[in-house]
């Protein structure tokens, strides 16, 4: 069953400070392009989708980033809590090494970054929180599982996993999702899913999902899904 729960609804956002978090970001690029790109991404995954994430990702331990791109939100959310300790995965080199330079310009000792295939990402440790950004909608849906059963396998037991991605609902903002998404990916196959469905999908992996989906002033049906081992096993 899909539950929204109060530690997913609003709490008070410092918009300021996460505001100068994310200037920072954006400026530790040399690239315009890159800050062109930062910008855009800034503001589909807006201030209060980061402030949630903030909130559901553990503050301290051990956090896994699949598909972590330049490494924008890996960045935010190490400047979030020196405590936490991220580390990065994308298949780009290109992105990778900026997300390293980005680090390494504002003096972050807590996140690291990796090259790699997420779909053969061979995760050989153990996580306190594992979290991706719309990435699971272009992976094949054998895939797909195949990185829930893998994650569900390395979380800690109190560990989390977090999941932004797209629904369904309305269609309208589904459609235009696709357009966009056809347009910075070139032609590509996507799989959006309901939020019933996803939930149903990551229950079946013995996770008990929390889920908020996002009024947002851009048309994008976003939804964040939070998921703990079950204790029903």
């Amino acid at each position: 069953m899909t539950q929204t729960q109060p530690d997913l609804i609003e709490d008070p956002i410092d918009l300021a400070l996460a505001s100068e978090h994310l200037r920072e970001i954006r400026q530790s690029y040399d690239s315009q392009v890159i800050r062109s790109y930062v910008w855009a991404r800034f503001l589909i995954i807006h201030v209060d989708i980061l402030e949630l994430l903030d909130r559901l990702v553990p503050k301290r331990g051990k956090i896994l980033d699949m598909g972590c791109g330049f490494g924008l939100f890996s960045l935010f959310l190490a400047m979030r809590s020196p405590e936490r300790t991220l580390h990065g995965v994308d298949l780009s080199e290109k992105r990778i090494r900026a997300a390293r330079v980005s680090a390494e310009r504002m003096h972050l000792k807590n996140v690291q970054f990796e090259q790699a295939d997420i779909r053969e990402y061979a995760v050989s440790d153990k996580w306190d929180g594992v979290f991706t950004l719309d990435l699971l909608h272009h992976v094949l849906p054998q895939s797909r599982r195949e990185f829930l059963s893998t994650v569900k396998e390395h979380l800690n037991p109190e560990g989390v996993l977090i999941i932004k991605d797209i629904t369904t609902k309305p269609w309208w903002k589904m459609a235009f999702t696709w357009l966009l998404d056809q347009a910075m990916a070139g032609p590509c196959h996507v799989w959006y899913q309901s939020v019933e469905r996803q939930t149903e999908e990551l229950e079946s992996f013995g996770f008990e999902v929390r889920s908020r989906s996002f009024r947002d002033r851009l048309p994008y049906p976003h939804v964040v899904f939070h998921c703990r081992s079950s204790k029903k096993q």
